[in-house]
């Protein structure tokens, strides 16, 4: 079982739920210290399972209230400050996982690594052509919006 994450080309990173999780969760720490993330934060820690919810082999998950929860964040949907934020909480977690290892996270450092790679050969143009409430038309896609900061 994996988890997806769609990056600004269309490309999928793929990785098994436990390491996407992970990912998550060190963007979520790493934007604690950066300003203007607090929403996305909170966005971010609704799409990984708490410690109620996380029965260990389930994708999707089920939050406390019955939501069912895939782990899958396509990039696209956020708005262009939050994709921002959200590469930059992770290019801060690689250097700390990189420098103290285990103790900052569990995660293979190789994993993140990898990810930012194929995120840094990535511009991130992406141009909207339509939007309505819910989604975004590109050239070449449409996206659902996802994320706090769209402005309704």
């Amino acid at each position: 079982m994996n988890g997806f994450i769609t990056l600004e080309n269309g490309g999928n990173f793929s990785i098994r739920w436990t390491g996407y999780d992970e990912i998550i969760r060190i963007a979520i720490k790493e934007l604690s210290l950066l300003d203007n993330s607090n929403e996305l934060s909170v966005w971010l820690d609704a799409q990984v399972p708490n410690e109620n919810e996380d029965d260990r082999n389930s994708v999707p998950f089920y939050k406390e209230n019955g939501e069912m929860i895939s782990r899958i964040i396509d990039v696209r949907g956020l708005t262009a400050a939050n994709r921002r934020l959200f590469w930059t909480a992770l290019e801060n977690g690689e250097e700390k996982l990189l420098r103290l290892g285990n103790v900052y996270s569990d995660l293979n450092p190789i994993v993140i690594t990898d990810l930012m790679k194929m995120h840094l050969t990535i511009p991130d143009n992406i141009e909207i052509f339509e939007e309505d409430a819910e989604y975004i038309v590109t050239n070449n896609d449409i996206i659902k919006k996802i994320g706090p900061g769209w402005a309704n």
